[in-house]
């Protein structure tokens, strides 16, 4: 440790204590907003939903945070933090600590190295609980933070500062432009299953990229799925429900665009679902047959799936109705979690959580994928139930979709591939980027608990937003 400075203990330094509980059928007095742990945020707070409980003119004093006072969460995130900065004082509830350093100039500082802690895992030793967990007001109490001299902190305060204002810039940009990343593909996507808009190729410099590329992909055909499903159950529903983007359930009464047509899935996939082989058997289970379920989904939405978390064997299939579907079988979820979607990159089979479609050769399964993969939250409008929502049987047997010819949706696959590949790339550098911000963060504050940072780390920040 640097000559002149000491190891304090929170309660040798400063004054803390819990808010008031609430408590609605013994808390009198007159409705004043209030904060909560979910109010406090690192370095700031969000007051977008500030709530309000009774409290009495005698509780002011014990239960309002003053301008330059330290709270801290004792429960939710534990430790996160946040000094008030306005003039007007506000009252606090009990789960947050309001931390009243001796010296004022402290509370900066102390945040700081709390939230090193937090950001390096050692915080963590300091709570309580094994599910949900606190940071006590004993553990406040006895918690260790190193002390510079005042006018040595406030010359490391004044640097910390700088650098996370940069660093806070530089993150911010980051995100954004993350952000715009992910807009890029999932605009394009919706642009091109929105009926009431023209297809437009040139909609971005990538599209007109990869329209120089071969359309020739190499197409999984698979013999005639047939037309009869086999899923049993009731018959497909005759009521009507309009979709936004190429799905409706029933005829829809949108008119498609010039050289995209309305059909019936039914005519150009044949559908069919799954099963779980009982849990109660071991022996139906461990096999060499990958069995899709919700986690594999979630994992491989919006892309083929290879592997599985789980496997059945052909016992599991022949005692139960699990089925071996093809390669390129295009699944959907829609139980529990509905509208995940992936394609079968090898035969396989799934839960009944799926419906899942063998397409005939006028349907080429990728675009059938990109198509539920465009519903977005739009696929709930199919869905329905009290408790969980669910598409069921009747509603998938009536889908219909808007497709064009074959060679167009090949064409289109082949542009929502490399927009997909683009944007991931630019995903990943930015990924990278943020991570690197976290890093440098990191850094800059264990020199200066250290007692090692002398000057505004510029480089580092500029270093890390390259």
């Amino acid at each position: 440790m640097r000559e002149g400075w000491v190891i304090s203990c929170i309660g040798e330094i400063a004054h803390a204590h819990l808010g008031k509980m609430l408590d609605k059928n013994k808390n009198r007095g007159a409705f004043k907003p209030y904060l909560r742990n979910l109010n406090v945020r690192w370095f700031d707070f969000d007051l977008s939903d500030v709530l309000e409980m009774r409290f009495e003119d005698d509780e002011r004093e014990r239960y309002t945070a003053r301008k330059g006072d330290l709270l801290i969460c004792e429960g939710g995130y534990p430790g996160r933090a946040a000094i008030w900065e306005d003039d007007e004082p506000i009252y606090f509830q009990k789960a947050i600590h309001r931390v009243r350093f001796y010296e004022p100039e402290r509370a900066k500082w102390f945040l700081y190295y709390l939230y090193l802690c937090d950001i390096d895992g050692s915080l963590r030793n300091h709570f309580t609980g094994v599910g949900i967990q606190h940071f006590t007001g004993e553990a406040l109490k006895r918690f260790r933070v190193p002390l510079p001299p005042v006018s040595e902190q406030q010359r490391i305060v004044a640097i910390l500062d700088e650098a996370f204002a940069g660093l806070a810039t530089t993150t911010a940009n980051a995100e954004k432009n993350l952000n715009s990343a992910r807009e890029l593909f999932d605009s394009y996507l919706n642009s091109v299953f929105n009926q009431s808009k023209p297809l437009d190729f040139a909609h971005s410099s990538i599209a007109r990229g990869v329209q120089q590329r071969s359309l020739e992909r190499e197409v999984h055909r698979k013999s005639d799925p047939g037309s009869v499903t086999k899923t049993g159950g009731r018959a497909a529903t005759t009521r009507h429900i309009a979709g936004k983007k190429s799905l409706c359930v029933g005829m829809p009464k949108l008119s498609a665009r010039e050289g995209w047509g309305w059909r019936a899935l039914d005519e150009l996939a044949r559908m069919e679902t799954g099963h779980t082989p009982s849990r109660r058997h071991p022996e139906y289970w461990g096999g060499d047959v990958p069995w899709i379920g919700i986690r594999d989904a979630k994992s491989a939405h919006g892309r083929e799936i290879f592997e599985t978390l789980e496997n059945t064997n052909e016992l599991g299939l022949e005692n139960s109705s699990a089925r071996l579907l093809p390669s390129q079988t295009v699944c959907l979820s829609r139980t529990a979690s509905v509208g995940y979607v992936t394609i079968m990159g090898r035969p396989m089979a799934t839960s009944q959580d799926f419906v899942n479609w063998v397409c005939s050769d006028e349907l080429y399964p990728q675009f059938l994928m990109y198509l539920f993969l465009a519903q977005g939250a739009e696929i709930f409008r199919f869905s329905s139930g009290a408790v969980h929502q669910t598409i069921y049987f009747p509603e998938a047997k009536a889908f219909h979709i808007c497709l064009p010819s074959n060679a167009m949706q090949r064409k289109i696959v082949t542009m929502l591939d490399a927009i997909r590949e683009q944007t991931e790339r630019l995903e990943g550098v930015y990924h990278r980027k943020l991570a690197n911000l976290a890093e440098a963060k990191q850094s800059i504050l264990r020199k200066a608990f250290a007692g090692d940072l002398t000057s505004p780390p510029l480089q580092a920040v500029k270093e890390a937003a390259e």
